[in-house]
């Protein structure tokens, strides 16, 4: 999980949204009075700027980090403060103490973690006396090292070449992401690089001082997870035993009580020490005490995790699963089962509890089950934490053995039905997730009545939530709406995805959200699904077309060529644009984009990185043939028919990257089985069915279309429509097999849940509902039910396919025990 998810997760039970958006309750962190008169001050995210009066600065250049525990943060500012007003230095500071203990956490973002104050230097001179005057001024005081910065031998300082205001940039793959105007053009500012950019020669002797560590009797490490508290690495030692290198970062990790990740890797020790020799937990092997770190050494046990292979070998979660196969794995599951609860059990004999127990934390050894991550284990009923555990497997209880028992049976319940973790806000399902007998579980059969009336709850409950008082998101959605520069405008995470598709559904949009969706910020970057294109387009359909013309006043070409952020999506919309605002600019320049893409379809020098919708060839073949439909409108069919030859084109090659799997064709990146429309083979079955409409696919595309229609029976762990139950349910339905997309959506009203604020479905990871295209509530109600297709091609303007057909569409029913309030 991108540790962003959980950051974003802090403070809100039910939705995403940015920690200091009303104020966390506790001490703001702010310069004495007096100290910095005449000062402008600024709020940007979780900081507070300062500048000098009439100060401008550089847009790059070197940052002078300065990391403090959150007990000393106000002191620390007061220091930093101090030098900054002798110096004239532009600074910033994380704005509550509640904020820096968040980015002291365990999961805080890479660009907050471990930060206090952030100074930004004018030049070298500037930067060599900002160094020498904090690491004066700061010596001694403890705080944490920073990731990837240099660090300062004395005091909590880390040095680091960046951009000092927000730039975005296009990445080689097309993503929009923070960047920095160098010299030789723009270039993402990458955190995980040190960079080459010299430092004056006084800081440099000063850094090259800092105490390093000495070679650990390691070789062979390899990265196996990274936190914010420490990574995790397989090695091998200079005996020859692979091993298991847990770290933990001193002065970081840590709990709203404040632990931290060194006190809890040490009681992890004194739990791995009781429980040596026992087959319960890997053995113990060294603990090593570093200068910013702590390294809890361990056996390595192969074999991977029971939730990593639950993914791998899970019934519903592979297309084409025989009967066999289907018993075989449950009777495998259920051995499973047994032998950890005789683990579990052998673990309580011991006095001693796991206190995190989940699919994740079990390795299926060559010899046996092993239980891992025994840092909130109880040890004679000592535990380092209470505050840590994974949700759908934490039971709020104060017996230990209790939530451990808990969590063992919804273990238990999960090797049959991986979506058990949906009781916590659906008890209602409990009957059909967590039954007496698991090995009876059936996933994917409906056994509650349909109800039509969800789809319409969702609606009026995302409008009741609608917020246009906020700059920065309309509607609730994923994280992307506070990491991207349109998110909270745009088609897949942002309000215009979901204003049209409350049009589709048939409700017409509010005026202040029109207002709002019209007050696009700056950073914009062109693009039909996350850029400034798709939000014009999506004006001009709602009947704003001034507002739509002043946003496309002199559009910029995309680099990349995908559909997301790409030249394939943006052809569409400039095309759709011109036709809209009777534009022949904005026409003839998206036709000129469609050919260009369609040449670059044909040529084998072109490559595209990743199947799917957003970023591979079949996106591109779905933006063609809407472009073809658009030329037929125009009379212009031998454009049509050149632009569907290449979207053929764009098909085959798509196929070459698919991976057969019995009857069904799917994507496998990074080894994953992906059906979905984002990044998997369901967006290549609507291509090969948008194709098909107009009797332009041959025989190959037509059966490899229908054998990635197939996979997408699949049953996935989410419902939103990019990589989860929707986006499936639609494609099935455009390939004419509505039995097969009922028992989906069917299975995706189940991760619509009740709030405090409404109905709303569960978004990316589950970890918080969401109401935008791309993983909520909106792209349920565009995609759910027949006629899911057509509504779905008004939203992200895709071609259409010949098999959705309308009728009352068949939807899981809400009863009053799902209800945590009276919604």
């Amino acid at each position: 999980m991108d540790d962003r998810y959980l950051y974003f997760a802090l403070s809100d039970d039910d939705y995403f949204d940015v920690p200091w958006g009303a104020g966390d309750g506790t001490e703001p962190l702010r310069v004495p009075d007096g100290l910095l008169p005449g000062w402008q001050v600024d709020e940007r995210g979780p900081w507070r700027v300062h500048r000098p009066p009439d100060h401008v600065g550089p847009d790059v250049g070197w940052k002078v980090h300065v990391t403090a525990r959150p007990h000393d943060a106000r002191r620390t500012l007061e220091t930093v403060a101090r030098v900054c007003a002798a110096e004239r230095a532009a600074f910033k500071v994380v704005r509550t103490v509640g904020l820096v203990q968040a980015a002291h956490a365990k999961y805080a973002p890479a660009s907050l973690a471990g930060k206090v104050c952030a100074v930004y230097s004018d030049d070298d001179d500037h930067l060599t006396r900002l160094v020498a005057h904090l690491g004066v001024a700061l010596a001694g005081r403890p705080g944490p090292r920073i990731q990837g910065d240099l660090a300062h031998p004395s005091a909590p300082l880390g040095l680091r070449f960046g951009a000092y205001r927000e730039h975005w940039v296009e990445a080689p793959d097309g993503r929009t992401v923070p960047g920095m105007r160098a010299d030789d053009g723009p270039a993402p500012d990458d955190r995980s690089v040190l960079p080459g950019r010299m430092l004056p020669d006084d800081v440099a002797r000063l850094l090259a001082s800092a105490h390093r560590e000495h070679p650990l009797p390691v070789s062979g490490v390899t990265l196996v997870h990274r936190s914010n508290a420490g990574s995790l690495y397989r090695a091998v030692l200079d005996d020859g035993r692979a091993v298991a290198l847990k770290e933990a970062r001193h002065h970081t990790g840590l709990t709203a009580q404040g632990v931290d990740a060194v006190a809890r890797l040490r009681h992890e020790e004194a739990v791995l020490q009781r429980l040596s020799g026992h087959g319960i937990a890997p053995e113990p092997v060294d603990y090593w005490e570093l200068v910013s770190s702590d390294i809890l050494v361990m056996e390595w046990v192969d074999g991977g995790s029971l939730v990593a292979r639950l993914g791998r070998t899970h019934p519903a979660g592979r297309p084409g699963a025989s009967e066999h196969e289907v018993r075989r794995y449950h009777a495998w599951a259920e051995a499973v089962a047994d032998e950890l609860a005789d683990l579990v059990a052998r673990l309580h004999d011991l006095g001693l509890t796991h206190g995190d127990l989940h699919p994740g934390n079990v390795v299926l050894g060559p010899d046996g089950l092993r239980l891992v991550d025994l840092e909130c284990a109880s040890i004679d009923g000592h535990v380092a934490t209470r505050e840590m555990g994974t949700p759908g497997y934490a039971l709020a209880d104060a017996d230990p053995f209790r939530r451990d028992r808990f969590a063992l049976d919804r273990t238990r319940a999960a090797l049959h039905d991986p979506d058990v973790s949906l009781l916590d806000r659906r008890p209602d399902l409990r009957p059909r997730l967590q039954p007496t007998d698991s090995s009876t579980a059936e996933p994917g059969v409906p056994d509650v009545p349909p109800d039509a009336a969800l789809l319409d709850r969702l609606v009026d409950d995302l409008l009741a939530r609608a917020s246009p008082e906020r700059s920065d998101r309309l509607f609730a959605g994923g994280i992307e709406q506070f990491t991207s520069p349109l998110g909270g405008h745009d088609l897949l995470s942002g309000a215009a995805g979901v204003l049209l598709a409350l049009q589709a559904a048939g409700r017409p949009p509010d005026p202040d959200h029109l207002d709002w969706l019209a007050a696009v910020p700056g950073g914009r970057r062109p693009g039909l699904a996350t850029g400034v294109d798709g939000v014009a387009l999506a004006l001009a359909l709602l009947g704003r077309h001034e507002e739509a013309a002043t946003l496309v006043e002199a559009p910029d070409v995309a680099r990349h060529l995908g559909w997301a952020s790409g030249r394939a999506g943006q052809a569409v919309a400039l095309v759709e644009l011109g036709r809209c605002l009777g534009r022949a600019d904005l026409h003839d320049l998206g036709l000129t984009v469609a050919d260009d893409v369609a040449r670059a379809a044909a040529d084998p020098a072109v490559t595209l990185s990743r199947p799917g919708l957003l970023d591979g060839w079949a996106g591109v073949a779905l933006a063609l043939l809407r472009v073809a439909e658009l030329a037929e409108l125009d009379a212009d069919p031998c454009r049509a028919s050149s632009l569907r030859v290449a979207a053929a084109t764009a098909l085959r090659r798509e196929l070459e990257v698919l991976t057969p799997m019995g009857e069904c064709l799917v994507a496998t990146p990074a080894g994953r089985v992906r059906a979905g429309l984002g990044h998997g083979s369901g967006a290549f079955a609507l291509a090969v069915a948008a194709l098909g409409v107009h009797d332009a696919s041959d025989a190959l595309l037509d059966d490899a279309g229908a054998r990635a229609a197939r996979a997408c029976r699949q049953v996935v762990p989410v419902a939103g429509l990019f990589d989860g139950l929707a986006g499936h349910a639609a494609v099935l339905r455009a390939w004419g097999r509505h039995p097969d997309a009922e028992v989906l959506e069917h299975r995706a009203g189940w991760h619509c849940v009740p709030t405090r604020r409404g109905w709303s479905a569960l978004g990316a990871q589950r970890l918080r509902c969401s109401d935008d295209v791309q993983t909520g509530s909106a792209g349920l109600v565009a995609a759910l039910g027949p006629g899911g297709t057509t509504r779905l091609g008004h939203v992200l303007r895709l071609p259409r396919t010949g098999h959705d057909t309308c009728h009352v569409p068949s939807l899981p029913t809400a009863t009053a025990e799902a209800s945590r309030t009276d919604v």
